[in-house]
């Protein structure tokens, strides 16, 4: 499931829930991919932004959480401190899990017989298999790649 279509249903189970905390960084996560979708369409990209881009807007506002988390926490302002808390906690919820190296290993071994890829010239094959089964920010694909060199070889 791609990050926008995550966003748009926790927002909407948000609302009907009528939960106070959540819907307000629900509301500024979708109206930061609004404008971004605006200033993308406006280059001439008719859909909107990639799920790459909305990956490094959570990653940056969760960035800016935790330091918030931080600053609040070294003050002494426990309920500012457990709202970030519970922010981060949203946050870390939207983005996709990591997989581990060991994970993503079997991944690419798994693609590679799946494709019956035997040298390097099927590498870029596997890279796009992954590419189109994995979402950016699911697995570490420069890792997968070095992995997939070393088997291809």
């Amino acid at each position: 499931m791609n990050l926008r279509k995550n966003i748009a249903k926790a927002h909407r189970q948000a609302q009907i829930e009528n939960t106070k905390d959540v819907l307000p960084v629900l509301r500024l996560i979708n109206t930061v991919i609004v404008d971004r979708d605006k200033r993308a369409r406006e280059e001439g990209n008719v859909e909107g932004v990639s799920d790459r881009v909305i990956f490094e807007v959570l990653v940056k506002m969760l960035e800016q959480k935790k330091m918030n988390f931080k600053s609040h926490e070294d003050k002494g302002e426990t309920d500012q401190a457990n709202q970030e808390r519970a922010e981060i906690k949203l946050i870390q919820g939207l983005l996709p899990r990591k997989l581990t190296d060991i994970e993503t290993i079997q991944a690419v071994d798994k693609t590679i017989k799946a494709l019956k890829a035997t040298g390097v010239r099927d590498k870029g094959r596997v890279m796009a298999a992954l590419r189109k089964n994995y979402s950016w920010g699911q697995m570490d694909f420069q890792f997968a790649n070095s992995h997939l060199v070393k088997k291809l070889c």
